[in-house]
């Protein structure tokens, strides 16, 4: 199974239009993949950016504008769908139907049964729902990578506006070039929260870097390509060079059942560097205590899941952390940060 994410600058136009001509490339390439006995699952943004053009009104609030686009942006999926005989189902999720056990099982049971019946599952945040509160993921770019985990899929393919991932903004004048490989998605994310690499907005390229950072980690590719351009969709799932590929990790082993739905559960763009005693700890099956802690890199809260680097600055584990970065940093370096364990074992899934 591949998870297919679709942006909204990638679906909806600077005008409001919706480009029939993604969506026609979207379904039709979806339709001859299964064929081939690739199933996909279809992750579309669009709808609070349709739902502000319908309404007229840019500063519409995400759950309203959402209210209004998602049907209509369906709607538009559901025309081309009847042209190329092929058949939807449309899913709306919050981050807590993932991590309820009862609601998980009852998703991949239906993801399951709508694919073997040839029906595409189109999925979408449940913003009218979830926005602004503590059970949305935040955008659809983390909605996919946590998808890509809980349901054991081997790649995710995030369709975007521009060529791949660049050195530098390239809206901003020439010199910058597009990285086709990324076998460190960690150092890459680096770069992003400092600066060094423009990281957009809501779902911007900070979101995309999250999420393929945590799925290589646990050994799913992500490729990211211009799904304006036609053809693009097809020539990643034939594995042809397109794009940004973030390559997966060779991971230990296959997740169990707590651990992916762990990771369905939070995911921050904050990480922390270790010492080596601290990673030799870990190594050990101990806990992580908070004087282990070297550095701090961009912001987490409490019990989000975080990436834990060494010294060299490779990625060997994620975990849940029992405090915030906000409340940690003060405490680097002073004796009250002596004992403070900062994320037990068994909330950590070791990389290495």
């Amino acid at each position: 199974m591949i998870i297919v994410k679709v942006g909204s600058d990638t679906l909806i136009a600077s005008d409001g239009r919706v480009r029939r001509e993604v969506i026609q490339d979207l379904l039709s390439t979806i339709a001859y993949a299964a064929k081939r006995g690739i199933t996909i699952v279809l992750v579309s943004s669009g709808a609070t950016k349709y739902g502000r053009h319908i309404l007229d009104d840019a500063r519409a609030s995400i759950a309203t504008a959402a209210s209004v686009g998602q049907p209509a942006l369906f709607g538009e999926y559901a025309k081309v769908a009847r042209e190329q005989e092929c058949r939807l189902a449309e899913i709306l999720l919050t981050r807590v139907d993932l991590i309820e056990r009862d609601n998980g099982k009852n998703i991949q049971k239906i993801i399951k049964e709508l694919v073997l019946r040839g029906v595409i599952p189109i999925i979408n945040e449940n913003d009218a729902v979830t926005a602004g509160t503590g059970t949305s993921f935040g955008d659809n770019d983390s909605l996919a990578g946590a998808l890509a985990i809980f349901l054991n899929v081997k790649k995710v393919i995030v369709l975007t506006n521009v060529d791949g991932l660049y050195d530098k903004n390239p809206s901003l004048g020439v010199g910058a070039q597009l990285i086709s490989d990324v076998d460190d998605a960690n150092t890459i994310l680096l770069k992003v929260i400092s600066g060094k690499i423009s990281a957009g907005g809501r779902g911007g390229m900070l979101s995309k870097v999250k999420t393929a950072r945590l799925c290589n980690a646990v050994g799913i590719e992500v490729q990211l390509v211009n799904g304006c351009v036609t053809g693009n969709l097809a020539r990643a799932l034939k594995g042809e060079k397109v794009g940004t590929v973030f390559h997966a990790r060779h991971f230990r082993s296959k997740l169990k059942e707590r651990e992916r739905w762990m990771l369905a559960a939070k995911n921050s763009s904050g990480s922390i560097e270790i010492d080596e005693g601290a990673e030799k700890a870990l190594l050990r099956g101990k806990s992580l205590l908070a004087v282990g802690v070297k550095r701090v890199f961009g912001q987490f809260g409490l019990s989000e899941i975080i990436e834990i680097i060494n010294a060299q600055k490779h990625s060997i584990a994620v975990g849940l952390v029992k405090i915030s970065s906000d409340e940690l940093i003060p405490l680097l370096g002073t004796e009250k940060i002596h004992g403070l364990e900062l994320i037990h074992t068994d909330n950590l899934i070791l990389l290495k």
